[in-house]
């Protein structure tokens, strides 16, 4: 079953970034499966505590660029940073 296909998508503008940086494959799917996780955690938090004020799409997108920097250096996948 292909897994991409119930993941929250990463904005668009994160996946050009992505493009134009040639990043791996690798890179991509680390970043979508973080992605993910903080788009479901934000959704959950918003209904179990929907009296907490937290930016969600700030939070969604730092979980989609936080590793950005390996497009560039990409040996920091598999070795250490």
């Amino acid at each position: 079953m292909d897994l991409s296909t119930r993941l929250f998508p990463l904005p668009s503008e994160i996946n050009d970034l992505l493009l134009k940086t040639r990043s791996s494959p690798r890179l991509k799917a680390q970043l979508c499966l973080v992605h993910d996780v903080a788009c479901q955690l934000t959704a959950r938090l918003s209904v179990a505590w929907p009296e907490l004020l937290f930016d969600a799409e700030a939070v969604q997108v730092g979980a989609a660029i936080h590793d950005i920097g390996k497009a560039v250096h990409p040996r920091e996948l598999s070795e250490p940073g």
